[in-house]
């Protein structure tokens, strides 16, 4: 469709493909961004795996960015690195998600969510496999 009134508004329906198996199903909040992308082009999206340890897990980074989501799962806990002090940063179209019965940044870090992107911390039991 071209030349759209400002402000209007219309829907697009895709469809999308797996490249590699999923192996922890889309959470709520997927979404993408569309600019004209015509008919029969690819729109990129990538989903990892979960990352999982049965220690302590110790975020390094310091950048998460692209686009589809991280997923960060301990059965015992998720801090930052001891390699401190260091920005944690979250960028856009990027979704961290964090799984472990307790979180902790250790003093002297920042943890930056840029605008756009997601930061999800779910204070839970984990069983790695």
């Amino acid at each position: 469709m071209d030349a759209l009134a400002p402000g209007a508004s219309y829907q697009v329906d895709f469809s999308a493909k797996a490249l590699t198996e999923c192996i922890d199903n889309l959470h709520e909040g997927v979404s993408s961004s569309y600019y004209s992308l015509g008919t029969g082009n690819d729109l990129p999206f990538i989903v990892t795996k979960n990352q999982c340890e049965t220690g302590i897990r110790q975020l390094t980074g310091p950048a998460y960015t692209g686009i589809g989501a991280t997923y960060f799962s301990s059965e015992t806990g998720i801090e930052t690195a001891p390699a401190s002090p260091f920005k944690i940063t979250v960028g856009t179209t990027h979704k961290l998600i964090l799984e472990a019965p307790w979180i902790r940044v250790r003093d002297g870090d920042e943890l930056l969510v840029v605008s756009g992107a997601q930061l999800r911390i779910y204070g839970q039991t984990v069983s790695c496999p």
